[in-house]
């Protein structure tokens, strides 16, 4: 109490970040889900799973974010991350990157390819998604989520975004296995290096999951 009322408010977020750093955010969650009977992720959830990502943002208010990046609950996240860190809510202005890892089971260009298929089987799965449609051309549905992916892959440097470099030739499941636990371990890396603590959040219906899914990583 004293030092709010001694310090001015600059003053007082620095000893607040010395004294109790903020945490690192690791992110796991399900991909949009159009396939099966009983969806785990199904697409018309995504606005308010964006709306609780954003809210939970400003509630934990974290240091450093680390998660993966394929079409779903990873893009929400992204969208999120990004939106919180650029708002300077964080208190990362000036700094020259955004304060997030990237972890990619194989390289960036497949991951953006996967990502734009897996719009492509969605449109053609939804009802009314592909209305319109003419000599080939994508329905709005489509157009609005290759524009989501696409801004999140620019906005994202290269800089922050790490490889696994999984073999072409493994099992995919393994594949993804691998990016979380690279995920984890590089979360508590980055806590250990600043002195706090890891916070995991996820986006999970709570049933037994496969290898290299966000029931896998829990």
């Amino acid at each position: 109490r004293n030092w709010e009322v001694a310090l001015d408010p600059d003053d007082l977020e620095a000893l607040r970040e010395v004294l109790c750093p903020r945490p690192v955010v690791v992110f796991s969650g399900h991909l949009f889900d159009c396939a099966r009977e009983h969806p785990r992720f199904p697409v018309d959830r995504a606005k308010a799973v964006s709306e609780r990502l954003r809210a939970i943002f400003k509630e934990v208010r974290p240091r450093r974010v680390v998660f993966s990046l394929s079409m779903g609950a990873d893009l929400l996240f992204a969208e999120e991350a990004i939106r919180f860190f650029e708002s300077g809510m964080a208190g990362n202005q000036g700094t020259p990157s955004l304060p997030i890892d990237v972890v990619l089971a194989y390289d960036r260009d497949r991951a953006f390819s996967a990502a734009v298929a897996m719009v492509r089987r969605m449109a053609a799965k939804i009802e009314g998604a592909v209305e319109g449609e003419e000599n080939g051309e994508p329905g709005d549905f489509e157009k609005e989520w290759h524009r989501r992916i696409r801004k999140v892959f620019q906005k994202i440097p290269y800089s922050c975004v790490h490889e696994a470099h999984y073999p072409e030739d493994g099992n995919p499941s393994d594949a993804y296995a691998h990016a979380n636990a690279l995920m984890a371990g590089i979360a508590y890396l980055e806590a250990g290096l600043i002195g706090t603590t890891v916070t995991p959040i996820v986006l999970h219906d709570g049933a037994a999951g496969e290898t290299g899914g966000t029931g896998d990583f829990l």
